[in-house]
């Protein structure tokens, strides 16, 4: 795929047009807009510590220095290469966003609105109702035109493969308040420092809208390892939004599953699993 370049601040380098109809636009008529493809790489960062976030420095997800880091959903790396016989020969797809939590082990409490209070009842630890809900700055506000996930697949975290999404926009008004992470030391890779929400209650589903969602469980999990494999790129899921359905916001909220809530003989430790490659986003644009 090819990805255009958009720094915040600065004039846009490349706009990719495709004419819209939005929302009436009072005596002049429908608003016209296009989008735009953008780089987040810079400015996007992930706000820790809400609900449902699965931010815990023991599960080693806040390591700047790591391979599990959610700079990587905006670095670019949409998919692992392999040869024919399966060898993987692209090194940085070791590098992904995720979550490795496994609350049967201390120090990996999963947050209490993420409980599923049957199942954990009955394995006797804490079973997830869902895989995680990370929340995004994406720097600025904008109007969502698209998103396309990238999966990240290998044997040991193949029960991480997303299989089902739903997008949330902050509805809330203002910034969110943050403040820093002394784990993450910063990111050095690019310079955005790592926070959290200063508090917790911003994380409560009311001050979310859903915007947007995509379910492929039922598809993803009758493929087997090799079907998946053999997928170029690594079965992208596209979530596309209208103009005049979506607010414009600065935060989005990824409420993810995993395959593993959806197969058959999956210890439910797996639930709590998920692993994203990468994140391209379009944004609207209206046109003058």
């Amino acid at each position: 795929m090819k990805k255009m370049m958009f720094l915040f601040g600065a004039v846009a380098l490349m706009v990719l047009y495709s004419c819209d109809n939005g929302e009436q636009g009072g005596d002049n008529g429908p608003v016209v807009t296009t989008t735009e493809a953008i780089d987040l790489s810079e400015v996007a960062q992930f706000i820790g510590n809400s609900y449902g976030d699965l931010y815990y420095p023991e599960s080693r997800i806040a390591d700047p220095n790591g391979n599990v880091h959610p700079k990587y959903m905006f670095d670019g790396v949409t998919s692992i290469d392999y040869s024919d016989d399966g060898t993987k020969i692209n090194r940085s797809s070791y590098q992904y966003w995720g979550m490795m939590c496994e609350p049967n082990k201390e120090g990996q409490d999963l947050p209490d609105e993420m409980v599923n209070p049957e199942l954990t009842e009955s394995w006797g630890y804490e079973v997830a109702a869902y895989s995680g809900a990370p929340i995004f700055d994406f720097g600025s506000e904008m109007r969502l035109a698209s998103l396309v996930f990238y999966p990240y697949w290998e044997p040991y975290v193949k029960n991480g493969f997303v299989a089902k999404i739903e997008v949330y926009a902050y509805n809330g008004k203002g910034e969110i308040e943050t403040e820093s992470v002394n784990f993450w030391e910063g990111d050095k890779v690019n310079g955005v420092p790592a926070v959290k929400v200063k508090d917790r209650s911003v994380g409560k589903w009311e001050n979310w809208t859903l915007i947007g969602s995509s379910d492929r469980s039922e598809e993803l999990v009758n493929m087997s390892q090799e079907e998946i494999l053999s997928q170029k790129p690594l079965l992208s899921t596209a979530i596309k939004f209208d103009y005049d359905k979506v607010p414009d916001a600065r935060y989005y909220r990824f409420k993810l599953w995993s395959i593993a809530m959806f197969r058959e003989g999956v210890k439910p430790w797996w639930y709590s699993r998920w692993s994203i490659a990468d994140l391209s986003v379009e944004r609207y644009v209206v046109v003058e």
